[in-house]
């Protein structure tokens, strides 16, 4: 693949751009990505911590066809990702969050809305401008709408929350034998104050019959160190 082109050329003292290093690595993802949804024939994405919309957007240019669930908190936001589904049949949205329980919660709002979280940041991230009191739902009580939709669900639970994603698997013990693949954004280094490790989520994720698939760096440091990867994980034996 071509991330591993742009390896072999580091290591033969080749000096590639960080912004070429970073298309390509994103070009990799996104070409793995398609390839494993066809594989496991996935015929339904529950896309958490949506934002406006762009993961959706993106795999519907990767060639997925099925049915997209996506759920987002922020309340200036979710305005915006309803315009950018409202006119795709089989994509839908949910003003709210999930998590291991129904609830409120204090969501605490960000300058770049793609960093807000039921989270704080810790002192090297952009700061909280607002917080509100926002739904959360189990994905268990959601289990009914996935099914009415999809009668046979084969679902990848796509998740972007900012350090919630382990709450979100905990809110799905009814339905996780459905989801055959995930993607969670795991921490290397802290951004939020008692985000999981990473260490942590893989041992817990693995706990639930998941294996790794593969990890993409999502962000790194000035420095240049990776602090979160993306992690595709796939049920065993699927």
């Amino acid at each position: 693949m071509l991330r591993d082109i742009a390896y072999s050329l580091i290591s033969a003292g080749y000096k590639i751009p960080k912004s070429v290093e970073e298309k390509i690595g994103r070009f990799s993802y996104q070409i793995y990505l398609a390839a494993l949804l066809k594989k496991l024939r996935i015929n339904c994405v529950l896309d958490v911590g949506a934002n406006i919309g762009y993961f959706a957007e993106n795999i519907r240019k990767l060639g997925y066809k099925g049915q997209i669930l996506s759920f987002e908190p922020h309340p200036e936001i979710f305005p915006i990702l309803q315009k950018n589904f409202k006119d795709d049949t089989l994509w839908r949205g949910y003003d709210l969050g999930l998590g291991s329980e129904d609830a409120l919660a204090t969501f605490n709002l960000n300058t770049y809305s793609e960093l807000s979280s039921f989270l704080v940041p810790n002192a090297s991230m952009p700061k909280t401008v607002n917080s509100c009191e926002v739904k959360i739902k189990a994905l268990d009580s959601l289990l009914d709408d996935i099914l009415t939709l999809v009668p046979e669900p084969r679902i990848f639970l796509k998740m972007d929350t900012q350090g919630y994603d382990i709450e979100v698997v905990k809110g799905a013990s009814k339905c996780i034998d459905k989801i055959l693949c995930l993607q969670s954004e795991i921490s290397v280094r802290a951004n939020y104050i008692n985000i999981p490790s990473y260490l942590d989520a893989l041992r817990y994720y693995e706990s639930l019959g998941f294996e790794v698939a593969d990890l993409f760096a999502a962000f790194r440091n000035p420095e240049g160190y990776v602090t979160e990867y993306d992690c595709l994980m796939v049920r065993s034996k699927t």
